[in-house]
Protein backbone atom coordinates (compact mmCIF):
# COMPACT_ATOMS: atom_id res chain seq x y z
CA UNK A 1 0.00 0.00 0.00
CA UNK A 2 2.91 2.33 0.81
CA UNK A 3 4.22 2.21 -2.76
CA UNK A 4 0.89 3.34 -4.21
CA UNK A 5 0.59 6.18 -1.71
CA UNK A 6 4.16 7.24 -2.51
CA UNK A 7 3.27 7.60 -6.21
CA UNK A 8 0.25 9.74 -5.38
CA UNK A 9 2.21 11.83 -2.85
CA UNK A 10 5.00 12.54 -5.32
CA UNK A 11 2.46 13.61 -7.96
CA UNK A 12 0.63 15.92 -5.55
CA UNK A 13 3.88 17.46 -4.33
CA UNK A 14 4.95 18.21 -7.90
CA UNK A 15 1.57 19.77 -8.64
CA UNK A 16 1.76 22.10 -5.63
CA UNK A 17 5.24 23.39 -6.53
CA UNK A 18 8.06 21.65 -8.37
CA UNK A 19 10.55 22.41 -5.63
CA UNK A 20 8.26 21.00 -2.97
CA UNK A 21 9.40 17.65 -4.33
CA UNK A 22 13.00 18.63 -3.58
CA UNK A 23 12.04 19.85 -0.12
CA UNK A 24 10.01 16.72 0.61
CA UNK A 25 12.68 14.39 -0.74
CA UNK A 26 14.75 14.80 2.43
CA UNK A 27 11.96 13.20 4.44
CA UNK A 28 11.26 10.60 1.75
CA UNK A 29 14.89 9.51 1.62
CA UNK A 30 15.24 9.33 5.40
CA UNK A 31 12.08 7.28 5.83
CA UNK A 32 13.00 5.07 2.87
CA UNK A 33 16.40 4.31 4.41
CA UNK A 34 14.68 3.46 7.67
CA UNK A 35 12.28 1.02 6.01
CA UNK A 36 14.95 -0.63 3.88
CA UNK A 37 17.33 -0.98 6.82
CA UNK A 38 14.61 -2.50 8.98
CA UNK A 39 13.86 -5.33 6.56
CA UNK A 40 16.56 -6.13 4.01
CA UNK A 41 14.85 -9.21 2.63
CA UNK A 42 14.43 -8.92 -1.15
CA UNK A 43 16.15 -5.53 -0.93
CA UNK A 44 16.77 -5.21 -4.68
CA UNK A 45 13.13 -5.92 -5.47
CA UNK A 46 12.03 -3.25 -2.99
CA UNK A 47 14.45 -0.67 -4.39
CA UNK A 48 13.09 -1.32 -7.88
CA UNK A 49 9.51 -1.01 -6.61
CA UNK A 50 10.45 2.22 -4.82
CA UNK A 51 11.99 3.70 -7.97
CA UNK A 52 8.98 2.64 -10.00
CA UNK A 53 6.63 4.30 -7.51
CA UNK A 54 8.51 7.60 -7.70
CA UNK A 55 8.66 7.36 -11.50
CA UNK A 56 4.92 6.78 -11.70
CA UNK A 57 4.35 9.78 -9.43
CA UNK A 58 6.37 11.96 -11.80
CA UNK A 59 4.49 10.45 -14.73
CA UNK A 60 1.11 11.26 -13.15
CA UNK A 61 2.14 14.93 -12.95
CA UNK A 62 3.60 15.01 -16.48
CA UNK A 63 0.59 16.85 -17.89
CA UNK A 64 1.82 19.81 -15.84
CA UNK A 65 5.59 19.23 -15.66
CA UNK A 66 6.32 18.56 -19.32
CA UNK A 67 4.66 21.69 -20.77
CA UNK A 68 6.20 23.74 -17.98
CA UNK A 69 9.75 22.68 -18.81
CA UNK A 70 9.28 22.75 -22.58
CA UNK A 71 7.34 26.00 -22.83
CA UNK A 72 9.03 28.12 -20.16
CA UNK A 73 11.41 29.19 -22.96
CA UNK A 74 8.62 31.43 -24.25
CA UNK A 75 8.85 33.52 -21.05
CA UNK A 76 11.58 35.95 -20.03
CA UNK A 77 11.92 33.75 -16.95
CA UNK A 78 13.04 30.85 -19.11
CA UNK A 79 15.94 32.83 -20.52
CA UNK A 80 17.13 34.20 -17.20
CA UNK A 81 20.47 32.83 -16.03
CA UNK A 82 19.75 32.39 -12.32
CA UNK A 83 16.75 32.81 -10.07
CA UNK A 84 18.32 32.70 -6.63
CA UNK A 85 17.51 35.78 -4.51
CA UNK A 86 20.38 36.83 -2.26
CA UNK A 87 19.77 38.18 1.21
CA UNK A 88 16.89 35.88 2.15
CA UNK A 89 18.81 33.60 4.47
CA UNK A 90 17.61 33.13 8.03
CA UNK A 91 19.60 33.41 11.26
CA UNK A 92 19.36 31.69 14.64
CA UNK A 93 17.01 34.48 15.78
CA UNK A 94 14.35 33.25 13.34
CA UNK A 95 14.25 29.96 15.24
CA UNK A 96 14.10 31.50 18.71
CA UNK A 97 11.93 34.60 18.33
CA UNK A 98 8.57 35.54 16.88
CA UNK A 99 9.61 38.69 15.04
CA UNK A 100 10.42 37.40 11.58
CA UNK A 101 8.10 38.43 8.75
CA UNK A 102 7.31 36.28 5.75
CA UNK A 103 8.96 38.62 3.26
CA UNK A 104 9.73 41.95 4.91
CA UNK A 105 8.40 43.93 7.82
CA UNK A 106 5.26 45.81 6.90
CA UNK A 107 4.40 43.55 3.95
CA UNK A 108 1.29 44.29 1.89
CA UNK A 109 -2.19 42.81 1.72
CA UNK A 110 -2.79 39.36 3.23
CA UNK A 111 0.91 38.51 3.54
CA UNK A 112 1.64 40.82 6.45
CA UNK A 113 1.22 38.23 9.21
CA UNK A 114 4.10 36.91 11.24
CA UNK A 115 5.39 33.47 10.27
CA UNK A 116 8.29 31.78 12.02
CA UNK A 117 9.51 28.46 13.28
CA UNK A 118 9.55 29.63 16.87
CA UNK A 119 11.14 28.61 20.14
CA UNK A 120 8.76 25.67 20.70
CA UNK A 121 9.72 23.84 17.52
CA UNK A 122 13.40 24.55 18.07
CA UNK A 123 13.19 23.29 21.66
CA UNK A 124 11.62 20.03 20.47
CA UNK A 125 14.49 19.48 18.03
CA UNK A 126 17.10 20.21 20.72
CA UNK A 127 15.37 17.83 23.15
CA UNK A 128 15.42 15.15 20.46
CA UNK A 129 19.18 15.54 20.02
CA UNK A 130 19.79 15.36 23.78
CA UNK A 131 17.43 12.42 24.15
CA UNK A 132 19.11 10.43 21.35
CA UNK A 133 22.60 11.06 22.77
CA UNK A 134 21.42 10.03 26.24
CA UNK A 135 19.84 6.83 24.91
CA UNK A 136 23.05 5.91 23.13
CA UNK A 137 25.27 6.58 26.17
CA UNK A 138 23.04 4.79 28.67
CA UNK A 139 21.61 1.93 26.61
CA UNK A 140 23.97 1.73 23.63
CA UNK A 141 20.95 1.90 21.36
CA UNK A 142 19.14 4.54 19.37
CA UNK A 143 15.75 5.07 17.82
CA UNK A 144 16.89 5.03 14.20
CA UNK A 145 13.77 6.74 12.84
CA UNK A 146 13.98 9.50 15.47
CA UNK A 147 17.66 10.09 14.69
CA UNK A 148 17.06 10.20 10.92
CA UNK A 149 14.14 12.63 11.20
CA UNK A 150 16.11 14.83 13.59
CA UNK A 151 19.01 14.91 11.12
CA UNK A 152 16.58 15.93 8.37
CA UNK A 153 15.41 18.80 10.59
CA UNK A 154 19.01 19.98 11.01
CA UNK A 155 19.52 19.72 7.24
CA UNK A 156 16.50 21.96 6.68
CA UNK A 157 17.92 24.52 9.11
CA UNK A 158 21.29 24.36 7.33
CA UNK A 159 19.65 25.11 3.99
CA UNK A 160 17.92 28.21 5.40
CA UNK A 161 21.19 29.77 6.59
CA UNK A 162 24.02 31.47 4.74
CA UNK A 163 26.23 28.41 5.40
CA UNK A 164 24.50 26.76 2.43
CA UNK A 165 25.04 29.67 0.04
CA UNK A 166 27.49 27.78 -2.17
CA UNK A 167 24.93 25.00 -2.74
CA UNK A 168 22.43 27.53 -4.08
CA UNK A 169 24.86 28.41 -6.86
CA UNK A 170 23.76 25.11 -8.45
CA UNK A 171 20.34 24.38 -10.03
CA UNK A 172 19.06 24.31 -6.44
CA UNK A 173 19.14 28.11 -6.70
CA UNK A 174 15.98 27.96 -8.81
CA UNK A 175 14.19 27.60 -5.47
CA UNK A 176 14.81 31.37 -5.27
CA UNK A 177 14.35 31.79 -1.50
CA UNK A 178 16.18 29.65 1.12
CA UNK A 179 13.39 30.13 3.66
CA UNK A 180 11.22 27.89 1.49
CA UNK A 181 13.00 25.02 3.24
CA UNK A 182 10.83 25.91 6.24
CA UNK A 183 8.03 24.12 4.38
CA UNK A 184 9.81 20.88 5.20
CA UNK A 185 11.12 21.91 8.61
CA UNK A 186 7.70 22.65 10.10
CA UNK A 187 6.77 18.98 9.58
CA UNK A 188 9.76 17.75 11.60
CA UNK A 189 8.94 18.88 15.20
CA UNK A 190 5.51 17.14 15.31
CA UNK A 191 7.04 13.89 13.99
CA UNK A 192 9.95 14.10 16.43
CA UNK A 193 7.65 14.85 19.36
CA UNK A 194 5.32 11.96 18.51
CA UNK A 195 8.26 9.54 18.29
CA UNK A 196 9.55 10.63 21.70
CA UNK A 197 6.26 10.57 23.62
CA UNK A 198 5.44 7.19 22.09
CA UNK A 199 8.32 5.78 24.16
CA UNK A 200 7.09 7.22 27.46
CA UNK A 201 6.17 4.42 29.91
CA UNK A 202 3.10 6.17 31.26
CA UNK A 203 0.55 6.93 28.61
CA UNK A 204 -1.28 9.55 30.65
CA UNK A 205 1.90 11.66 30.48
CA UNK A 206 1.82 11.33 26.70
CA UNK A 207 -1.81 12.44 26.64
CA UNK A 208 -0.97 15.41 28.86
CA UNK A 209 1.83 16.51 26.54
CA UNK A 210 -0.48 16.24 23.54
CA UNK A 211 -3.11 18.39 25.27
CA UNK A 212 -0.52 21.05 26.14
CA UNK A 213 0.76 21.10 22.56
CA UNK A 214 -2.78 21.45 21.20
CA UNK A 215 -3.49 24.29 23.64
CA UNK A 216 -0.32 26.14 22.64
CA UNK A 217 -1.12 25.54 18.99
CA UNK A 218 -4.59 27.02 19.44
CA UNK A 219 -3.03 30.23 20.75
CA UNK A 220 -0.81 30.43 17.68
CA UNK A 221 -3.51 29.82 15.04
CA UNK A 222 -3.93 33.56 14.33
CA UNK A 223 -0.41 33.45 12.89
CA UNK A 224 -1.56 31.27 10.03
CA UNK A 225 -1.67 33.32 6.87
CA UNK A 226 -3.00 33.25 3.34
CA UNK A 227 -1.35 34.43 0.17
CA UNK A 228 -3.11 35.98 -2.82
CA UNK A 229 -6.43 34.31 -2.10
CA UNK A 230 -8.65 36.96 -3.68
CA UNK A 231 -11.92 35.79 -5.22
CA UNK A 232 -13.07 38.21 -7.89
CA UNK A 233 -15.51 38.29 -10.77
CA UNK A 234 -13.84 37.20 -14.00
CA UNK A 235 -14.28 40.63 -15.57
CA UNK A 236 -12.05 42.14 -12.87
CA UNK A 237 -9.08 40.24 -14.29
CA UNK A 238 -9.40 42.19 -17.53
CA UNK A 239 -8.52 45.31 -15.55
CA UNK A 240 -5.61 44.66 -13.25
CA UNK A 241 -2.95 47.29 -12.64
CA UNK A 242 -0.38 44.92 -11.21
CA UNK A 243 1.40 41.98 -12.74
CA UNK A 244 2.36 40.19 -9.52
CA UNK A 245 5.39 38.47 -11.02
CA UNK A 246 6.72 41.36 -13.05
CA UNK A 247 7.80 41.40 -16.66
CA UNK A 248 9.96 38.31 -16.17
CA UNK A 249 6.81 36.17 -16.38
CA UNK A 250 5.73 37.80 -19.66
CA UNK A 251 6.22 36.15 -23.02
CA UNK A 252 9.38 37.16 -24.85
CA UNK A 253 7.35 38.86 -27.59
CA UNK A 254 5.56 41.12 -25.10
CA UNK A 255 6.49 44.47 -23.63
CA UNK A 256 5.88 45.80 -20.13
CA UNK A 257 2.34 44.92 -18.97
CA UNK A 258 1.58 48.48 -17.90
CA UNK A 259 2.25 49.64 -21.46
CA UNK A 260 -1.01 47.99 -22.55
CA UNK A 261 -4.01 50.24 -21.85
CA UNK A 262 -7.36 48.91 -20.71
CA UNK A 263 -9.84 48.05 -23.42
CA UNK A 264 -13.60 48.19 -23.11
CA UNK A 265 -14.07 45.23 -25.42
CA UNK A 266 -12.05 42.06 -25.95
CA UNK A 267 -12.44 42.05 -29.76
CA UNK A 268 -12.01 45.11 -31.96
CA UNK A 269 -11.68 45.96 -35.67
CA UNK A 270 -8.58 48.14 -36.09
CA UNK A 271 -8.43 48.26 -39.90
CA UNK A 272 -11.36 48.19 -42.33
CA UNK A 273 -15.10 48.54 -41.78
CA UNK A 274 -17.43 45.96 -40.28
CA UNK A 275 -19.63 45.08 -37.33
CA UNK A 276 -19.18 42.51 -34.57
CA UNK A 277 -22.15 40.82 -32.93
CA UNK A 278 -22.99 37.89 -30.65
CA UNK A 279 -19.63 38.20 -28.85
CA UNK A 280 -18.96 35.49 -26.26
CA UNK A 281 -15.77 35.46 -24.16
CA UNK A 282 -14.51 32.85 -21.71
CA UNK A 283 -11.10 31.98 -20.30
CA UNK A 284 -9.97 29.94 -23.29
CA UNK A 285 -12.43 30.77 -26.07
CA UNK A 286 -13.84 33.77 -27.95
CA UNK A 287 -16.62 33.55 -30.51
CA UNK A 288 -18.54 36.17 -32.48
CA UNK A 289 -20.14 36.98 -35.82
CA UNK A 290 -18.48 39.42 -38.22
CA UNK A 291 -20.17 41.35 -41.04
CA UNK A 292 -17.93 43.38 -43.39
CA UNK A 293 -17.82 44.58 -46.99
CA UNK A 294 -14.01 44.60 -47.21
CA UNK A 295 -11.01 42.91 -45.66
CA UNK A 296 -10.72 43.76 -41.98
CA UNK A 297 -7.99 43.30 -39.39
CA UNK A 298 -9.09 42.26 -35.95
CA UNK A 299 -7.29 42.49 -32.64
CA UNK A 300 -8.08 40.08 -29.84
CA UNK A 301 -6.75 41.71 -26.68
CA UNK A 302 -5.25 38.44 -25.50
CA UNK A 303 -1.52 37.96 -25.11
CA UNK A 304 -0.57 35.24 -27.55
CA UNK A 305 0.85 31.98 -26.25
CA UNK A 306 1.47 28.79 -28.27
CA UNK A 307 -1.80 26.90 -28.58
CA UNK A 308 -4.06 29.82 -29.47
CA UNK A 309 -5.80 29.24 -32.80
CA UNK A 310 -8.45 31.20 -34.68
CA UNK A 311 -11.03 29.71 -37.03
CA UNK A 312 -13.06 31.59 -39.64
CA UNK A 313 -16.15 29.57 -40.57
CA UNK A 314 -14.43 26.50 -39.14
CA UNK A 315 -11.20 26.95 -41.12
CA UNK A 316 -8.01 27.92 -39.29
CA UNK A 317 -6.59 31.30 -40.19
CA UNK A 318 -3.10 32.66 -39.56
CA UNK A 319 -2.52 34.52 -36.30
CA UNK A 320 -0.08 37.40 -35.94
CA UNK A 321 1.28 38.69 -32.64
CA UNK A 322 4.05 41.08 -33.70
CA UNK A 323 2.07 43.98 -35.13
CA UNK A 324 4.02 47.11 -34.04
CA UNK A 325 0.87 48.64 -32.56
CA UNK A 326 -0.22 45.44 -30.83
CA UNK A 327 3.01 43.77 -29.77
CA UNK A 328 2.38 40.34 -28.27
CA UNK A 329 -1.39 40.58 -28.79
CA UNK A 330 -3.37 38.33 -31.13
CA UNK A 331 -4.30 39.89 -34.48
CA UNK A 332 -5.60 38.35 -37.71
CA UNK A 333 -7.19 39.28 -41.04
CA UNK A 334 -10.69 38.28 -42.22
CA UNK A 335 -12.05 38.57 -45.81
CA UNK A 336 -15.29 40.43 -46.56
CA UNK A 337 -18.65 38.85 -45.91
CA UNK A 338 -20.54 37.35 -42.98
CA UNK A 339 -18.36 35.01 -40.92
CA UNK A 340 -18.53 32.99 -37.75
CA UNK A 341 -15.22 33.40 -35.90
CA UNK A 342 -13.92 31.37 -32.99
CA UNK A 343 -10.61 31.55 -31.14
CA UNK A 344 -9.56 28.91 -28.61
CA UNK A 345 -6.55 27.79 -26.63
CA UNK A 346 -5.69 24.30 -27.87
CA UNK A 347 -3.15 21.71 -26.78
CA UNK A 348 0.40 21.95 -28.09
CA UNK A 349 2.68 18.95 -28.67
CA UNK A 350 4.24 19.21 -25.17
CA UNK A 351 0.78 19.35 -23.59
CA UNK A 352 -0.46 16.41 -25.64
CA UNK A 353 2.65 14.41 -24.73
CA UNK A 354 2.30 15.37 -21.07
CA UNK A 355 -1.36 14.33 -21.06
CA UNK A 356 -0.47 11.03 -22.71
CA UNK A 357 2.26 10.30 -20.15
CA UNK A 358 -0.09 11.07 -17.29
CA UNK A 359 -2.76 8.75 -18.68
CA UNK A 360 -0.19 6.02 -19.30
CA UNK A 361 1.18 6.45 -15.77
CA UNK A 362 -2.29 6.23 -14.30
CA UNK A 363 -2.88 3.03 -16.28
CA UNK A 364 0.51 1.65 -15.18
CA UNK A 365 -0.27 2.48 -11.56
CA UNK A 366 -3.46 0.45 -11.85
CA UNK A 367 -1.48 -2.51 -13.22
CA UNK A 368 1.09 -2.04 -10.43
CA UNK A 369 -1.68 -2.18 -7.82
CA UNK A 370 -3.01 -5.42 -9.33
CA UNK A 371 0.30 -7.20 -9.90
CA UNK A 372 2.30 -6.11 -6.85
CA UNK A 373 0.41 -8.27 -4.31
CA UNK A 374 0.91 -11.29 -6.58
CA UNK A 375 4.65 -10.62 -6.77
CA UNK A 376 4.77 -10.44 -2.97
CA UNK A 377 3.33 -13.93 -2.69
CA UNK A 378 5.93 -15.17 -5.16
CA UNK A 379 8.85 -13.56 -3.30
CA UNK A 380 7.37 -14.21 0.17
CA UNK A 381 7.63 -10.86 1.87
CA UNK A 382 4.79 -8.91 3.52
CA UNK A 383 3.05 -5.89 2.10
CA UNK A 384 4.18 -2.66 3.74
Amino acid sequence: MGYYLLSISVALLLLTHLFMFIVGSFIFVAYGLYLLNGNRKNLLFKIIALGLSIGLGIGLASYYILPLFMEVKYLYYGGAGGHFVQGHFLTWKNYLTENWYYFFQGDIDVRGNVLQSGVIESAILIISIVYSIQQYIQKKSINMLLVLITIVGLIYIFFTTSLSNILYQTPLGSMQHPWRMLTGFIIIPPIVLSLMIDKLPKKYVSVGIIIVVIAIGALRFPQLYGKNYLLEDQNSYYRTYDNLHGTIMNTIWMGEVRDYPFQETKIKIFEGDGTISDLSVSNTTRSFTLNSESNVKIVDYTFYFPGWKTYVDGKETQIQFQDPKYRGVITYEVPPGRHSITSSLTNTKPRILGNALSIMSLFALGIFIILYPKSQKKFHFPLE
